[in-house]
């Protein structure tokens, strides 16, 4: 009944409009942070999915720091709007 492609489409599109862009953006610096265990800046966030699960959201989060190096975290976000870190990349 739903084209799941079109709503993560619209979701990555839109996702300003629901997420709190600070909060998010701090708990990837803190998970970045724990993976390197040096002070990390992040320039650049996007979110690259955005999949609706029978628990909310799988969200993955590609960042770039101000020191060039790239890094991707999994993340869930919940229907009460708590994330769960999975993985994150560096």
């Amino acid at each position: 009944m739903f084209d799941i492609n079109k709503i993560e489409t619209t979701l990555l599109t839109n996702w300003t409009s629901f997420v709190n862009y600070r909060l998010l953006l701090s708990f990837i610096t803190d998970l970045a942070e724990k993976q390197t265990n040096k002070p990390v800046k992040i320039k650049k966030l996007t979110l690259t999915h955005f999949r609706p699960i029978q628990k909310g959201f799988y969200i993955w989060a590609e960042f770039e720091t101000t020191n060039n190096k790239q890094g991707t975290s999994e993340l869930v976000l919940s229907h009460d709007g708590e994330l769960t870190h999975i993985s994150t990349i560096i």
